[in-house]
């Protein structure tokens, strides 16, 4: 099935949000290469507050090239379906290699758990101190740091995905105080009450991954979504040695800091944190390179992937059907133009986008499809409004959680029954010291 400039393989995933396609693309060369496409479920098409975060992932994704960061190229639009082009990471993600390892009754190793740890933490420190087109640090947090999002290839790469839900400081803060962004199993303290995050927050949800990975357990260790927020709030969770008493000394050390309730008692950046994993295990001495990791990761996935010619960042050719354009377009003008060069390409893309839409794309009412309207006009503004829909989030249980389908359900439950209590505890406020004041002014009369 053709979309686009590409042809649809077969499905990968399919989760509430987004259908993921193994699809083939021609490279610049003229060779076909391979590539996922994430294609928006077209029930989603008509919320423009999510195609708003969509363009937002796409436009911050798109200027980041890292080792440990897995490459977005492109957000495209056509036959009448938005999708994101990006990598294609040809293992399992953490989530499933964890899984999977329990189901052997593997247990993962020290060494293999701190170097993929290790590897993440590169990746998020770059995110962290991504600079704008005029050097100034965009402060980003990613605050969806979990196993899931952890993509592995077969070769031993390490990457972070998914910056759906991320903030920069450019981004106007619109989120109300009640909404709370993520994954109850991975928060923060600050997050899971709806606090202002920093990196310090990503840095905690990092170290939760260490600690399943070298405990085995949950975390939190709550099944409802209640008591694992109340427990997330209160950075409520079981020592590692209590349930290994032979557990390294160090590494709990190193995670206690690390998931301390307060964010100033932690480490200050993933590369401090990073360094201090690397000092443990030098003085441990285990070995953690990569050709352990994958000597681990080949025993535990007996069957290799299919070979294939996989689509880089340097490999894509412009797209007609780009909302957002390539990075290497705006490399490639002089220095002089670098400042506006990336609104620029939004903004030729967008003009494109309206002529073809006041052609044929008009709904009958006059006025253009949510999804189209929203496309242009997060491509017009400079600076975007961070939303999101949130995913699934698995059940949290005692052994690394399984997927729970009505997980997302309880959690929104959980959120709106906890707004509407705070509602009501404001008006019964209000009410008290409005009868207050009555009864001063009604005394106040008769004096």
């Amino acid at each position: 099935m053709k979309l686009g400039a590409y042809t649809l393989i077969r499905k990968i995933a399919e989760g509430g949000i987004a259908e993921i396609y193994l699809a083939k693309g021609m490279s610049l060369r003229g060779s076909d290469k391979y590539l996922v496409c994430k294609c928006i479920k077209s029930a989603l098409t008509e919320d423009s507050e999510f195609i708003d975060s969509i363009i937002r992932e796409a436009r911050l994704s798109v200027r980041m090239r890292h080792p440990n960061i897995m490459e977005i190229f492109d957000l495209c639009y056509s036959d009448d379906r938005a999708y994101l082009t990006m990598e294609y990471m040809n293992a399992p993600d953490l989530l499933h290699v964890m899984l999977l390892a329990r189901e052997k009754g593997v247990k993962i190793p020290y060494n293999v758990a701190v170097y993929v740890i290790g590897e993440a933490a590169k990746g998020l420190h770059y995110a962290h101190e991504l600079c704008d087109e005029h050097g100034q640090p965009l402060m980003l947090v990613h605050r969806d740091i979990s196993p899931e999002n952890i993509l592995l290839g077969w070769n031993g790469s390490i990457k972070i995905g998914d910056f759906g839900i991320a903030k920069t400081c450019q981004m106007p803060d619109i989120t109300p105080p009640e909404t709370i962004k993520g994954k109850f199993g991975y928060m923060s303290p600050e997050q899971a009450w709806g606090d202002k995050v920093d990196r310090r927050s990503d840095i905690f949800s990092l170290a939760v991954v260490l600690y399943e990975l070298t405990v085995g357990y949950s975390f939190y260790g709550q099944d409802a979504v209640s008591d694992m927020l109340m427990a997330a709030r209160i950075a409520q969770y079981v020592q590692p040695s209590d349930y290994e008493p032979a557990y390294p000394k160090a590494l709990e050390g190193i995670l206690a800091k690390a998931l301390d309730l307060d964010k100033k008692e932690r480490y200050e950046t993933a590369e401090a944190f990073r360094e201090a994993l690397e000092v443990c295990a030098r003085e441990a001495g285990w070995v953690c390179d990569e050709a352990s990791w994958l000597s681990w990761l080949h025993g535990l996935i007996e069957t290799p992937p299919p070979e294939l010619s996989l689509m880089r960042a340097s490999d894509i050719p412009k797209d007609p059907n780009s909302v957002v354009g390539h990075k290497k377009q705006a490399e490639s003008q002089s220095e002089s133009e670098d400042d506006d060069v990336s609104e620029q390409t939004i903004r030729v893309s967008s003009k494109e986008i309206m002529e073809q839409l006041s052609k044929d794309q008009v709904t009958r009412s006059g006025s253009l499809p949510a999804l189209h309207q929203s496309l242009i006009t997060a491509c017009l503004e400079p600076e975007e409004v961070a939303a999101e829909t949130p995913e699934p989030q698995h059940k949290s249980a005692l052994i690394l959680p399984e997927v729970s389908p009505n997980s997302e359900n309880d959690a929104a439950h959980a959120l709106k029954k906890a707004q509407q209590k705070r509602l009501n505890r404001i008006a019964m406020v209000a009410a008290i010291i409005l009868i207050i004041v009555y009864i001063i002014i009604f005394s106040l009369s008769f004096d």
